[in-house]
């Protein structure tokens, strides 16, 4: 490297560190520095770094494409960058997949890169898709009223990074949704009546009002949920109690049968002298007739003279 070109990269150094000491935003390397060394600007962010993105999460610390992109919008925010630069700023904040995606498609604005980020690595989600589970989102039974809030908002700001359009009646939309949402039924009577006579009242506000009543930690119907449980149980101990009392009176009325039988006169068999079954029931009588009958069938002649009648000599 030149002397020259040393020389002008120190002086730029002297002016960043002057300017950070001076409590600047403006902590952009000027673009005249690029353009006099060849050097490609150098972004110095302001308090911690913002992680860089590398595609879909793959352990509970990383951050997902929307947490990232808005991170990253209030990174650029803070900084007078113009549009290359952004894009330049948000190339350097990729690793990757995210970065070898954003790479291989040529040069993009932020917004640009943001938008194939979400495709790419996002949910998925179509607009239809997104619009369709914002607006039959329902409060789950144990889910708090600050959940159910802030989960109408992530569905919402996706909509309107889909759709820019939508922005501009963000709150109305989710005050409405909110008074549609929510589990209680007198909670959505009160923000229903809220909207109606106070409605420069925006989203959070609203949202603030209801936790004030509801309770910040406090599960919707969670009284209602305990009693039914309880009454659920009671019923069940009563059905248990009704079953096991027919089941008692069964017992005594086979134990009851089984004495009456019992206490009869034991049934004799005339033929063979056994109990329990009669005369003609009496498999030793029938079986003694059968060989009766095969004996007589076998020792049967056809008729002949007696000896007595034989002609003398």
């Amino acid at each position: 490297m030149e002397k020259s070109e040393i020389d002008a990269l120190k002086e730029k150094v002297a002016e960043l560190e002057a300017k950070l000491a001076g409590g600047r935003d403006d902590t952009k390397v000027p673009a005249s520095a690029s353009t006099t060394t060849g050097i490609q600007p150098i972004f110095l962010t302001q308090g911690r770094r913002l992680e860089v993105f590398k595609g879909s999460p793959v352990k509970p610390g990383d951050p997902t494409v929307q947490d990232w992109i808005i991170d990253m919008k209030s990174q650029l925010a803070v900084r007078n960058l113009g549009t290359s630069e952004q894009a330049a700023f948000v190339r350097d904040h990729l690793g990757g997949n995210a970065r070898r995606e954003i790479l291989g498609r040529g040069d993009a604005v932020a917004e640009e890169i943001f938008t194939t980020l979400e495709k790419v690595f996002g949910s998925g989600d179509s607009l239809p898709v997104l619009l369709q589970k914002f607006f039959s989102y329902q409060q789950a039974p144990a889910e708090g009223l600050l959940e159910c809030s802030l989960q109408l908002v992530t569905l919402y700001d996706r909509i309107c990074f889909l759709d820019s359009s939508y922005k501009g009646s963000k709150m109305e939309t989710l005050k409405g949704r909110l008074a549609e949402t929510v589990y209680d039924e007198g909670l959505r009577r009160e923000l229903r009546r809220l909207n109606t006579e106070s409605p420069d009242l925006d989203f959070f506000e609203l949202r603030d009002r209801a936790l004030n009543w509801f309770g910040l930690s406090r599960k919707p119907k969670a009284a209602t949920l305990q009693e039914t449980s309880t009454s659920e149980k009671a019923s069940i101990m009563d059905i248990l109690k009704r079953q096991g009392d027919l089941l008692e009176k069964q017992q005594r009325q086979i134990e009851a049968l089984t004495a009456e039988r019992s206490s009869r006169p034991r049934i004799t068999c005339y033929y063979c002298g056994k109990t329990g079954h009669i005369q003609r029931q009496c498999k030793k009588r029938m079986a003694d007739l059968n060989r009766a009958n095969e004996s007589q069938a076998i020792t049967k002649q056809p008729a002949s003279q007696s000896p007595a009648e034989a002609p003398k000599e």
